[in-house]
């Protein structure tokens, strides 16, 4: 019998430790915002200066392009981000990552793709992924 109130007890406090942990993630977690990437790869350079999304034009091979963005925060507490590509992770860097953006602050944050000299010419869309999480 008092096995079975061990085990019980083991588990019931591994259900509120999970619990607990579960509501923690859920109220700091904020939002993701994801950003189309628009990248061509051919024979000749092109622009796009569209600001709804991500545009790099037409890139040759071999070659970079660089786009800036500002974040802003209009929260009243500071806000960790993380930044990451969905796809070409390799050929894509970001100046900032897994940083904390101020209350108030505005940042402006430089993306570079690198293109590799030995890629198809085509379309290489991808998604740019913002993650923001209330700090502590």
């Amino acid at each position: 019998m008092l096995r079975k109130n061990k085990i019980f007890i083991t588990f019931f406090v591994i259900l509120v430790v999970l619990i607990i942990l579960n509501l923690f993630i859920k109220f700091m977690y904020l939002e993701k915002n994801e950003i189309k990437i628009n990248l061509d790869v051919g024979d000749h350079i092109g622009f796009n200066i569209d600001n709804e999304e991500l545009n790099f034009g037409t890139v040759t091979p071999g070659n970079h392009a660089i786009r800036n963005i500002t974040l802003s925060s209009n929260r009243d507490f500071d806000v960790k981000v993380k930044i990451k590509v969905n796809k070409y992770k390799s050929w894509y860097s970001v100046s900032e990552n897994d940083f904390v953006l101020n209350k108030g602050d505005n940042r402006t944050i430089v993306v570079r793709v690198d293109v590799p000299g030995d890629v198809n010419y085509g379309k290489y869309d991808a998604k740019l992924i913002m993650t923001f999480w209330k700090t502590i």
